[in-house]
């Protein structure tokens, strides 16, 4: 399946969280998929957004992100699956991904 997730992380006074929290994000997320490819991020790095590729449902991997510890309760993630067309300007290789991902790339055996 092909799917999008969009984060939302609120600004912690003294606390790096672009640095720390987005890499154990990212981190796991490519754990528990078969490709991760960014999509956007804002210029302060708190809201960004990965388009994922996986066979599990959206909901252990919105479990999974929410018990990682450094996803707080004002976070948010928005997991929905992305349909089958394609158009795009700019973001050529966002497009290339999702266009492969419609022909279907052979997962790997321990995703």
């Amino acid at each position: 399946m092909r799917a999008c997730a969009i984060f939302k992380l609120q600004q912690v006074p003294g606390q790096p969280r672009v640095a720390r929290d987005v890499l154990v994000i990212k981190t796991n997320l490519e754990a528990l998929c078969t490709s991760v490819e960014p999509v956007f991020h804002a210029d302060h790095g708190l809201i960004f957004g990965w388009l994922i590729g996986t066979a599990k449902p959206l909901v252990l991997i919105q479990r999974t992100v929410y018990n990682l510890g450094c996803f707080g309760r004002d976070d948010t993630l928005l997991l929905f699956e992305v349909g089958e067309a394609v158009e795009a300007i700019g973001f050529g290789r966002q497009k290339a991904w999702l266009q492969h991902a419609l022909r279907g790339p052979t997962p790997r055996p321990d995703r």
